[in-house]
C-alpha cells in the first residue's frame, strides 16, 4: 500500500510540475510581448512630445487641423460659475 501511495503522489506531482511548466510558458509568452512594446512606447512618447511642442508654433487654424487629422473633438463652453 505505501508504494501504491508513493507512486500516486509521484503521478501527482509530475502533472502539478507540468501544469506549473505551462503557466511559466505562458507567462514568458506575455512578458515577451510587453518587452516588444517597450521601443514602440518610447517612439510614441518622443512622437507626442515633438507634437506637443510643435502646437506652440501653430496658428489656431493648423492646431484645428491637427485635431481633426486625429479624429478628436473639443467643445469649448463658457464657465457659468
Amino acid at each position: 500500500m505505501s508504494a501504491r501511495l508513493t507512486t500516486r503522489e509521484v503521478d501527482r506531482i509530475r502533472t502539478e510540475r507540468q501544469a506549473w511548466r505551462e503557466e511559466l510558458a505562458k507567462l514568458e509568452e506575455r512578458l515577451q510581448a510587453q518587452l516588444e512594446l517597450v521601443p514602440l512606447r518610447q517612439q510614441f512618447e518622443e512622437m507626442c512630445e515633438g507634437i506637443d511642442t510643435g502646437l506652440d508654433h501653430l496658428s489656431f487654424e493648423e492646431k484645428r487641423e491637427v485635431l481633426q487629422a486625429f479624429g478628436l473633438r473639443v467643445r469649448v463652453r463658457e464657465d457659468r460659475s
